[in-house]
């Protein structure tokens, strides 16, 4: 029994459990469905109940976690890989070229002291939320589509903090 976020009640799915790994400070679960016909991750703390079937499975012999996960940003795998280009401040260009935030990341210093940033990943969305918290330090160049859905976020900011008090206290 599984429930999403976004889930009113909770859903039940038959799985053959391949691996548990930990990422970006939760639990989480790759594992075969064969009514999706397709592996799927699923994360632990959404687990409400595990039963045992009598089902018996065989380990799909193309499932390889390395290969499966290795154009995820965070957690997100896909079947296909976008590039994302990135450009950073100035001011925050030294938080950016001081780790590895993807193994596919390029770093390319501009004359004004900008950092463009490109990786290849399976979601854009992903790195987009990473994006967020650089706030206007940061500006997503591609995909078109990424560049998009932060402006419509960035537009719903706006309207959260054009009024001076909180929206709770206008009620």
């Amino acid at each position: 029994a599984y429930t999403r976020p976004t889930d009113e009640a909770p859903h039940t799915h038959t799985l053959n459990p391949y691996q548990i790994y930990f990422k970006r400070r939760a639990l989480y679960l790759d594992a075969y469905s064969p009514e999706a016909d397709k592996t799927l991750v699923f994360r632990i703390n959404r687990i409400a109940e595990v039963r045992p079937t009598p089902v018996q499975f065989t380990r799909q012999s193309d499932y390889n976690f390395a290969q499966r996960h290795q154009h995820a940003f965070s957690v997100f795998v896909g079947d296909s890989v976008q590039r994302v280009r990135v450009r950073f401040s100035k001011q925050i260009a030294p938080f950016i070229r001081e780790a590895c935030w993807h193994h596919s990341q390029r770093l390319t210093e501009e004359k004004d002291g900008s950092l463009l940033f490109e990786v290849d990943v399976s979601e854009p969305r992903e790195v987009g939320w990473w994006v967020l918290q650089w706030g206007a330090g940061a500006e997503v160049l591609e995909p078109e589509s990424l560049r998009q859905e932060l402006r419509e976020t960035a537009e719903r900011l706006v309207g959260l903090y054009a009024n001076s008090q909180p929206s709770e206290e206008k009620q």
